[in-house]
């Protein structure tokens, strides 16, 4: 059934489900919403056994590996499939659910840890690769989460709004997901619980000028002080020119 959810075959999976456990479900759910099978997402929640708020089933892996734990609507936004996204809305998912993630101690321990990594879809998105030719498609999921009530300024775990998860990463449009948050209102000043904004960020590395150009246009606060140590996003770029000029000889 994990093959044929992973492929979205669904006439194998809909043969399968009247001998499968909950368990097994929820996994074909959760498999078939992260690769974009809108219509093997659809048929399987027509099952009232299935829950849109399903959370992915733990999975062993390496040592001190984060196991399942994340909602079928959060790996449907990852997919960057819209039509899997709006289904399991329809269906009553909620845009606000948070994943609890399985934290393994190793093969060799059976101890797992359970804790609530404080996710949304939201911070799913922010986390997607997307390129410019992908912006129609997280615009639409991004306008039907917040339309569904999901919270734009929502921390996870680590202090962290969407919009920051969408700085100091490697992607092929840096500015593509930050543009679309900051269009629908989220806040350019916000700060982490270390208490650096998103400025800071982007003034860590040459390549985020855009970025910086960014946030500025869409008045983040050169100004802001960070409140560990009163160092404002240009002391910390000029830190860098240091770092480089010294390094250089």
């Amino acid at each position: 059934m994990e093959y044929a959810s992973q492929r979205g075959d669904l006439e194998s999976v809909l043969e399968m489900v009247p001998c499968s456990s909950n368990l097994d479900l929820q996994q074909s759910l959760c498999l078939a919403a992260s690769k974009g099978h809108f219509k093997l997402v659809s048929a399987l929640l027509d099952n009232p056994a299935i829950s849109p708020d399903c959370v992915a089933p733990l999975k062993s892996t390496a040592l001190w590996t984060a196991l399942g734990g994340q909602t079928a609507l959060a790996l449907a936004v990852s997919s960057l499939e819209p039509r899997s996204v709006q289904i399991l809305l329809q269906k009553g998912a909620d845009a606000r659910k948070t994943s609890k993630r399985d934290l393994s101690r190793g093969y060799w321990s059976p101890d797992v840890e359970t804790f609530e990594d404080k996710q949304t879809a939201l911070h799913a998105l922010a986390l997607t690769d997307s390129t410019e030719a992908d912006k129609p498609s997280a615009q639409l999921i991004l306008d039907m989460l917040l339309s569904a009530g999901a919270d734009l300024e929502a921390r996870d775990e680590t202090g962290a709004t969407p919009i920051m998860l969408t700085i100091g990463r490697i992607q092929s449009s840096p500015c593509s997901l930050l543009t679309l948050f900051l269009s629908a209102g989220a806040d350019p000043c916000v700060l982490n619980f270390a208490g650096e904004s998103l400025l800071h960020f982007a003034c860590q590395n040459f390549s985020s000028v855009e970025v910086a150009s960014l946030l500025l246009r869409y008045k983040a606060n050169p100004n802001q002080t960070r409140t560990s140590d009163g160092q404002t996003p240009l002391h910390r770029y000029v830190r860098l020119l240091f770092s480089i000029f010294v390094g250089t000889g």
